[in-house]
C-alpha cells in the first residue's frame, strides 16, 4: 500500500491527526488531504468488485482461514503462511468480499485473519459481522501500522489478537497458540 492509499484509508475510517518531520510536511499533507476529500466520498461508494476472489487449492489443510482484505502481495504472503500451517485459505480483497465468502462457504471457517483498515469498511466490522455468520471463527487483524498508534485510535482494544505485516510464519504460530488457549479458557 502506497502513502496516498493509506493516508485515504485513515481519513476513510475517521482519522485527522496528520503528522510530519517538518511543517512543511504537515502542510503538504493538509494540502493532499484537502484535495483527496472530494475525491474520498465517490472512492468509498464506487463499485464493489464483482465478486468474490476465486479459493486457491489449498485441499491439503485441514482447517479453513479467510484473508481479508490487505494488498495482493500481503494477502499472498499471508496465504503463503497459513498453508504452512496446515490451513486451507479463502480470501478476499474487501471486507463486503469476507462476509459474501463467509455466506457462501458450506464448511467452518476458523480463522478471519483481516487487515484492520480496508476501503468499504474496517476489520473489526468484518469480523462482529463475519461472526454472526460463523460464530466459531477466530480472528486476528493485521495492520502496517505500529501497535501503539492502532491502540492510541481505539481500533483495536487490548487483549485483541493482531500481527504486524509483514506476517511471519513464526508470528502467525504463536498468535494462533495464543488465540487457541484463549478460546479454550
Amino acid at each position: 500500500m502506497d502513502r496516498l492509499e493509506e493516508l485515504a484509508g485513515r481519513l476513510a475510517h475517521g482519522f485527522s491527526a496528520l503528522y510530519g518531520e517538518s511543517p512543511e510536511d504537515v502542510l503538504a499533507t493538509a494540502t493532499l488531504v484537502a484535495e483527496l476529500t472530494d475525491e474520498l466520498a465517490s472512492w468509498r461508494q464506487g463499485p464493489e468488485p464483482a465478486g468474490p476472489l476465486a479459493v486457491r487449492d489449498t485441499s491439503a489443510g485441514s482447517r479453513t482461514a479467510l484473508v481479508a482484505g490487505a494488498g495482493p502481495e500481503d494477502r499472498g504472503m499471508a496465504r503463503e503462511r497459513l498453508q504452512e500451517l496446515g490451513y486451507a485459505v479463502l480470501e478476499a480483497e474487501s471486507g463486503a468480499q469476507a462476509l459474501a465468502l463467509c455466506a457462501q462457504h458450506d464448511g467452518a471457517i476458523d480463522l478471519l485473519l483481516a487487515d484492520i483498515l480496508m476501503p468499504d469498511m474496517s476489520g473489526r466490522e468484518v469480523a462482529e459481522r463475519a461472526s454472526m455468520l460463523k460464530p466459531e471463527m477466530g480472528v486476528i487483524y493485521m495492520s502496517g501500522y505500529a501497535e501503539d498508534e492502532i491502540m492510541f485510535y481505539g481500533i483495536l482494544g487490548p487483549g485483541v489478537a493482531a500481527l504486524q505485516k509483514p506476517v511471519t510464519t513464526e508470528a502467525l504460530a504463536r498468535k494462533l497458540a495464543e488465540l487457541a488457549e484463549a478460546q479454550s479458557v
